[in-house]
């Protein structure tokens, strides 16, 4: 199956829902189970089908991710962030119920903005993950690069963007396309982005 109107592409999907109705219902159902804890391997289940039915030019992809790593990457995420979020609001009330109202703004203001840095950081780490756990022909991609200075062009661009009534949202969306994919390779060839 090509794409557009050609019958050969480079890259085509083979797959059939009928092949992955199986897998999603299952999915469902555990997930539904297991209260959510079976999510990380349900889209581990899910990457494995949908890469394995990806064609790119002569061989199919290779998903080799794993659903612990996802549920350790989630724990990570909810003690080093989640939990210091939830103490952290719990002084922002403070402030405020002993009167310290500009204080209490000016640390909430603070917050945000730690927060909106950190989502950058996770938008690229995201992306640098799962090109690391893609294989084809042996070859996989990813970077070198960890993320924080992605995080930091996220962080204004969007606040520029939403400074000017979101009129600029899509040259922040853009601008952050080309650089997270510029950062990245796949093999020694680094991707090249031009979005308009």
């Amino acid at each position: 199956m090509g794409v557009g109107n050609q019958d050969e592409t480079a890259i085509a999907f083979e797959g059939s829902w009928q092949e992955f109705a199986p897998i999603a219902l299952t999915n469902f159902v555990l997930t539904l189970v297991t209260l959510g804890f079976y999510r990380f391997w349900a889209t581990t289940r899910e990457r494995q089908y949908f890469w394995s039915r990806t064609r790119f030019i002569d061989d199919n992809f290779e998903w080799t991710g794993k659903g612990l790593e996802l549920f350790v990457g989630f724990l990570i995420v909810l003690v080093l962030v989640g939990i210091p979020f939830i103490a952290l609001q719990f002084f922002a009330q403070a402030l405020i119920l002993q009167g310290y109202g500009g204080l209490f703004f000016g640390f909430t203001f603070g917050l945000y903005i730690f927060w909106g840095y950190l989502g950058g950081i996770a938008l690229f780490r995201a992306l640098r993950y799962r090109l690391s756990r893609t294989y084809w022909h042996g070859i996989h991609g990813g970077t070198d690069e960890p993320g924080w200075v992605y995080g930091w062009s996220f962080l204004w661009k969007n606040v520029v963007a939403y400074l000017c009534m979101a009129v600029l949202f899509p040259w922040s969306m853009t601008a952050l396309w080309k650089e997270r994919w510029e950062a990245m390779s796949f093999g020694p060839h680094r991707f090249q982005s031009t979005p308009e």
